[in-house]
């Protein structure tokens, strides 16, 4: 019921109650914001995973032994 009174019924748009400016549906931008945000926590959590793996890019492992000559 809110809404109603913030619509101008000649124009169908949302008006500001303080400034008659029209109001924007923000929502998109705010999903990528949070978006960004998740993104950069993930890269900062995953850092030090990435960089102990590249350690692991020279080892070489050896051939496998197979189980009839483990002993």
């Amino acid at each position: 019921m809110e809404v109603l009174s913030l619509m101008d019924p000649f124009t169908g748009m949302f008006k500001c109650d303080y400034c008659g400016g029209e109001l924007v549906d923000n929502t998109v931008l705010e999903m990528e914001m949070q978006a960004r945000k998740e993104l950069t926590r993930f890269t900062l959590q995953s850092k030090v995973i990435l960089t102990l793996l590249k350690k692991t890019d020279d080892i070489t492992l050896p051939p496998p032994t197979p189980f009839s000559e483990v002993p």
